[in-house]
């Protein structure tokens, strides 16, 4: 009898294998600007080497030691990825490059780890210490990742998570961010289980596996919708003759139009404004809105309404003395707590000791109410 072709374990590892590396493909061919692709192909790449690592070991090819040591690293950054992507849905733009430093901790703290798992068994610290080497990578794994998360939940504690976007967009937001945390909050606990004695290693490689394998058959279609499909690329976006006749005066005039439309009537007034409806007031796609708003403006759609909200708010605090809230919420913030959050990164101040600073100085001037 033949020996089979291929095994049903290195069956499930290349399921796993396609998927992510097609992700990758997709990405970079749909994303515009490409950078907006690095932190979800990054993330894709190191679920990739999680699975070609024990489909490595399957085969029998252990000589290039490069290769391994390489895929290792990049498994080991998996977490800090995941910060990263995580910041970037929240904001709904690429993190500021200071924020790319956390690659380096993962990267640099755990290659130690990840040379002596290649050659030995055990794994020896100076001092004399030594210890098998998938527990004590485990358990450096379940640092980094504790520590990474508090970072996000830093810098998330100081954004407007979810706060703009069509409600199909937010809901596939929430759900990619969510599944992401769900899956680096899982495999710390299967660590945790390796260390303590209540998995051996070999359960908890498959059950790792399998985790991965879920996820990313969850986030399949949230991440096409997210990041664009064949199907929803405009036209405009295409090397046409349609693409060659847009003019730059074109968006400078769709520039200008939705800034009138923003002044004459205030529709970010609206809690739950959002970039289709800014889109369907001036007669666009919420392509051609995106596009304006970064090429044009230099803004993302919530700095541009936070602009007019912030400016009414001025306003408003100069010229009445009535509730700090009763002003948030007139111009459209949905929480004091943001509200007060915007507004001093903004002026470097408090809504009171900017009232305070500046009340009764344009005490005769009212903003103009909506028209219509």
């Amino acid at each position: 009898m033949s020996s089979t072709l291929i095994t049903i374990e290195q069956a499930v590892l290349l399921a796993a294998l396609g998927p992510c590396l097609f992700a990758v493909v997709f990405l970079l061919l749909v994303c515009r600007p490409r950078v907006q692709a690095i932190a979800p192909s990054l993330y894709f790449l190191s679920l990739a080497a999680s699975f070609s690592l024990p489909l490595l070991t399957l085969i029998g090819y252990h000589h290039d030691v490069g290769l391994r040591l390489a895929l290792l690293a990049l498994e080991n950054m998996a977490p800090a990825i995941c910060y990263l992507l995580v910041l970037e849905l929240l904001e709904r733009r690429q993190v500021h490059v200071s924020h790319w430093l956390i690659l380096l901790a993962p990267l640099v703290g755990g290659l130690p780890f990840a040379y002596g798992m290649i050659f030995e068994e055990r794994v020896c610290l100076p001092g004399g210490f030594c210890a098998d080497g998938k527990p004590l990578i485990a358990l450096y794994h379940i640092f980094m990742t504790a520590l990474i998360f508090l970072l996000l939940m830093a810098q998330a504690s100081r954004r407007e998570a979810l706060a703009v976007g069509d409600s199909v967009e937010r809901r596939h937001r929430y759900w990619l961010i969510m599944t992401l945390i769900t899956l680096h909050l899982a495999l710390p606990i299967l660590e945790l289980a390796l260390i303590g004695g209540w998995l051996d290693a070999r359960k908890v490689e498959v059950l790792s596996m399998l985790l991965r394998l879920s996820f990313i058959y969850l986030v399949l279609t949230s991440l096409f919708r997210l990041y664009g499909s064949p199907l929803q690329i405009d036209h405009e976006q295409l090397p046409t003759l349609a693409r060659a006749g847009r003019r730059p005066a074109d968006d400078e005039a769709l520039a200008e139009r939705l800034v009138a439309l923003m002044r004459h009537e205030a529709p970010y007034r609206k809690p739950t404004f959002n970039r289709e409806e800014l889109a369907q007031l001036a007669k666009v796609s919420e392509q051609a809105v995106s596009r304006v708003l970064n090429q044009q403006i230099g803004k993302n759609f919530n700095e541009f309404i936070n602009e007019f909200r912030l400016e009414e708010a001025k306003i408003r605090l100069m010229t009445d003395t009535g509730p700090i809230n009763v002003v948030a919420y007139g111009v459209g913030f949905n929480s004091i707590a943001s509200f007060n959050r915007v507004f001093k990164q903004s002026t470097g101040m408090s809504p009171t000791q900017f009232r305070q600073k500046n009340i009764g100085l344009i005490a005769d001037a009212a903003f103009r109410p909506a028209e219509g």
